[in-house]
């Protein structure tokens, strides 16, 4: 296994899988945040020039790190639930926030600052996205809707109704035009941003949708779920092009390499895995242990690197 895809197992995994276990340990692979010891990290965030690491955690708040240090620069405070969900900005001046007290909330980097309050959802927010120019906040929730809301005033847009269960992970595509769900019905859906109607469903999990994405040019949509299983799509078709089979609990995190060469998925089974996008073939999995240590294995199970 060539340094560079170990590389990438290892940084991506910061940014978009570091939930993949369910344990406290498994927060501590990357050095990140020694000190976290205030509750449960139920969401992680990578800014986009790589700088800084947002959390969210079942002490009811964000929090952001120094993803060079692994220490605090501050907190996000306000929330009177879980939060359960973040996300940065594309320029990184601002944050966004979800949680189980129904709101979502925008911040101030670099002051820490509330700036506004997201309110409407008639369930607990599961999951929020700004959109790429960061004109609007998109959010879903379990009342079984997604919705579109102007990030300057914090007034509610539109909803996206359709789902018969709860929403639990949104995205944006690339250009901002189109809306990806993902919900408990088992189904990811595809929704136009200025109508609110529903273009397509992308339908085969066997359970619950746990995390949708875009990939970097909007022609393919991935998907987690608790089936154990990751699934490739055809945007313009809706037709599923390939499945990721391995993992031996829920999908809980999907994602794309900027390249397209590789498609990574996090697991409750406490493993990374990264798959070769165009065959799917299984490349490498990243291991986490209780001790906070971690390895990458590649398939037939010889240690290619490892951090004790």
């Amino acid at each position: 296994m060539s340094k560079s895809l170990v590389a990438i197992v290892g940084s991506l995994a910061i940014g978009t899988l570091l939930l993949s276990s369910p344990r406290p340990q498994a927060q501590e692979h990357a050095r990140l945040m020694p000190q976290l010891g205030m509750g449960f990290v139920s969401s992680v965030a990578l800014s986009r020039d790589g700088r800084f690491v947002l959390t969210g955690s079942w002490d009811q708040t964000a929090r952001l790190w120094d993803a060079a240090t692994g220490l605090q620069i501050r907190p996000f405070e306000g929330h009177t639930d879980i939060v359960t969900s973040v996300a940065f900005s594309q320029d990184g001046r601002f944050v966004i926030t979800g949680s189980f007290d129904k709101t979502a909330r925008l911040w101030d980097v670099a002051s820490g600052q509330q700036i506004r309050s997201f309110v409407g959802h008639a369930g607990l927010v599961t999951t929020v996205a700004f959109s790429p120019d960061g004109r609007f906040v998109l959010t879903g929730t379990w009342d079984r809707t997604a919705r579109l809301w102007d990030a300057a005033t914090g007034q509610q847009i539109r909803s996206f109704k359709g789902h018969t269960a709860a929403v639990n992970s949104v995205a944006f595509s690339p250009d901002g035009h189109q809306v990806l769900t993902g919900s408990d019905d088992k189904t990811a859906r595809l929704w136009d941003a200025a109508t609110g109607q529903q273009i397509r469903s992308f339908e085969g999990h066997t359970e619950a949708v746990t995390s949708v994405a875009f990939s970097l040019d909007g022609r393919l949509v991935l998907s987690g779920s608790k089936d154990q299983t990751a699934r490739l799509w055809d945007v313009a078709t809706g037709r599923q092009i390939r499945t990721f089979d391995g993992h031996t609990d829920s999908v809980s995190s999907v994602a794309f390499s900027a390249d397209r060469r590789f498609v990574l998925t996090g697991s409750n089974d406490t493993t990374t895995r990264i798959w070769n996008f165009a065959s799917g073939k299984l490349l490498a999995v990243r291991l986490s242990f209780d001790n906070g240590g971690w390895a990458v294995v590649d398939p037939g199970g010889a240690v290619r690197y490892e951090r004790s």
